[in-house]
């Protein structure tokens, strides 16, 4: 007998199921979720995977300098550093209002 795993076409979709060692029964591993190694992959990740990519993208295309008018000073950059630094300062200040909402959460809870 022989034991692993096959993928099967049903209905137009593949489906994975286990080929048992000593019965020799295929189970259908719909009813239970198969083991994977590696990664999950949430729908939140893949959003924040997709703005990181948009991000890149946009500061890679916009790569001409330009100007930034500061309180008194005057700086010229490129676009791309100016972008970059944008983004980080976003992502960053998201991690800490985030980090603040949830520290808040827990003590009014308690």
């Amino acid at each position: 007998m022989c034991s692993g795993t096959v993928w099967n076409a049903v209905n137009g979709a593949m489906e994975l199921t286990d080929i048992g060692a000593a019965s020799g029964t295929a189970t259908n591993s719909a009813a239970k979720p198969a083991k994977r190694a590696g990664v999950t992959v949430s729908p939140k990740m893949i959003v924040v995977a997709v703005i990181i990519v948009a991000a890149v993208w946009f500061a890679l295309v916009n790569r001409a300098s330009t100007r930034i008018h500061l309180w008194i000073p005057s700086v010229t950059a490129p676009m791309w550093l100016v972008l970059t630094i944008t983004f980080g300062g976003g992502l960053l200040t998201g991690m800490l209002l985030t980090r603040s909402r949830k520290k808040s959460e827990s003590t009014s809870a308690s």
